[in-house]
């Protein structure tokens, strides 16, 4: 939805354009009003939901996956480039415990382990 409303019709975006994404904060008053106007029959539900609902389930989901991808290549990357075997490595879902109160807040969790 930030993107929509920085850069509507715009078909891609680049490294500058996804700053400006990230740094757009979802309590902005302009943003805010944006989201609203879409979403009239939504009032009173929080931001993440009413944006969730107008993107759609599939929409979402094909944006999570597309970033999750992105961001477990980019981490692999990063560890191969210091030296660890990729043989080493492994991405797994967060455990329940893990998730509890992480809704919508993407992140990682690096587990160490020997074997």
């Amino acid at each position: 939805m930030k993107q929509a409303y920085l850069f509507p019709g715009k078909p891609w975006i680049d490294g500058a354009d996804s700053t400006r994404i990230e740094a757009l904060n979802t309590r902005d008053s302009l943003f805010t009003e944006y989201v609203n106007g879409l979403s009239p029959s939504m009032a009173g539900k929080s931001m993440h939901e009413r944006c969730f609902a107008l993107m759609g389930s599939e929409g979402a989901k094909a944006v999570q996956t597309e970033i999750e991808a992105a961001r477990k290549e980019h981490v692999m990357q990063l560890l191969l480039s210091e030296g660890l075997p990729a043989a080493r490595v492994r991405f797994r879902e967060g455990t329940a415990e893990e998730l509890a109160g992480q809704r919508g807040v993407p992140g990682y969790r690096f587990v160490y382990g020997v074997e």
